[in-house]
């Protein structure tokens, strides 16, 4: 069964902010299966979803602010729920809950609590990480000490693989094998270099996409989204050679 190809929003963030529905409909166009949310534009949930009925595509999930994980998770769910997507994912941890490793300890019971409220709307809880999530406190990485304190049933991974590589403190196909149990995203990001932040669209660059596709298989990941950061050049031309690479390395 071919994989599911999803893309992160905000990598066309130039175009949705005044044209949402026009960017899922070229997302569409390109050959993704289903649209990343990073904000909504003022748009609500039953508008977004006849476009995404329209265009053919699936909510494959949105990024959503601790903040508001937190303080307004009802609406959050509700929203999702009439959305028709199954996660919603922190993408960002602010410094004051992951500064030191009784931080990293309060946010993992936070996201315990957020994930188990969720989970009751048949909704996951997945988290996104960063370079600081590779930050050590007493020997032990922020991710590890966020997952090992958090159970897979109401915290799941979305493993940025570019974000964790260009660190060179851990590398993709080690941090899926590890959380296999908890493996459900991926975004599948490419990277220069290990050092180096800049990224590459998909099949550019050092990340052994195919080798990450095929273990995301075996793990059962659900779906494989593109973030592409890129500021400048043909970024729509980079967004769309992402998803035929990805596509490529479906084997």
């Amino acid at each position: 069964m071919a994989i599911k190809k999803g893309v992160q929003m905000f990598s066309v963030r130039h175009m949705t902010k005044t044209d949402l529905p026009g960017a899922i409909a070229r997302m569409a166009k390109m050959g993704y299966d289903g649209i990343e949310f990073a904000g909504y534009f003022g748009h609500s949930a039953a508008q977004l979803r006849a476009v995404l009925d329209d265009c053919g595509v699936a909510a494959a999930g949105s990024h959503i602010g601790l903040d508001m994980l937190e303080h307004r998770l009802n609406e959050v769910i509700d929203f999702s729920a009439e959305l028709g997507e199954k996660y919603v994912i922190c993408p960002f941890i602010p410094q004051e809950y992951r500064d030191t490793k009784d931080a990293w300890l309060r946010t993992a019971a936070l996201f315990e609590r957020i994930g188990e409220q969720t989970a009751r709307a048949g909704i996951a809880l997945g988290y996104h990480n960063h370079d600081y999530s590779f930050f050590e406190f007493d020997g032990q990485f922020g991710i590890d000490l966020l997952y090992g304190n958090t159970s897979p049933e109401y915290v799941k991974m979305q493993l940025d693989v570019g974000n964790a590589e260009v660190t060179g403190k851990a590398t993709a196909l080690g941090l899926m094998r590890k959380y296999a149990d908890r493996c459900a995203l991926l975004h599948m990001k490419d990277i220069a270099a290990v050092g180096d932040h800049t990224d590459t669209p998909v099949g550019d660059g050092i990340m052994d996409i195919p080798a990450i596709v095929k273990l995301g298989k075996e793990l059962g990941v659900d779906w494989y989204t593109v973030e592409y950061e890129g500021e400048h050049g043909d970024i729509l031309g980079d967004v769309a050679r992402s998803c035929a690479a990805l596509a490529a390395a479906d084997v």
